[in-house]
C-alpha cells in the first residue's frame, strides 16, 4: 500500500505464489476437458477426424502445466491455451 501526497491510496495485492497459480491454472485446464467429455463418448456422432481432433486438444490441456513458463498468470491472459477444434457431427 502507497500513499501519494495528494493523499490518494494505492493498494497492491501480493504476488500469487507458483503454488497457488499452477492450483488456479489446474482449476481451468480441468474445466476445459469437461467441457468436451461429451464429445468423446463413444456414442456422440462425431466424425473420425474431428474425434482425433478434440483428443488431441484434450491432451495439450493435459500438458499444458508441464510447458515451459506455466504457470504464467494462473490460467489468465498470459497463458498459451490450445485452441479448441471445430467438430463437426456426422450427419445421418
Amino acid at each position: 500500500t502507497t500513499v501519494a501526497e495528494s493523499g490518494e491510496v494505492t493498494f497492491t495485492p501480493p504476488a500469487a505464489s507458483s503454488e497457488t497459480l499452477f492450483a488456479i491454472l489446474r482449476a481451468e485446464r480441468d474445466r476445459r476437458i469437461a467441457a468436451t467429455d461429451y464429445l468423446i463418448m463413444p456414442d456422440y456422432p462425431l466424425t473420425e477426424d474431428s474425434r482425433a481432433a478434440v483428443q488431441i486438444y484434450r491432451q495439450a490441456l493435459r500438458d499444458l502445466p508441464t510447458k515451459e513458463g506455466a504457470p504464467w498468470d494462473g490460467g489468465g491472459e498470459a497463458t498459451p491455451w490450445p485452441a479448441m477444434p471445430a467438430v463437426q457431427a456426422l450427419r445421418g
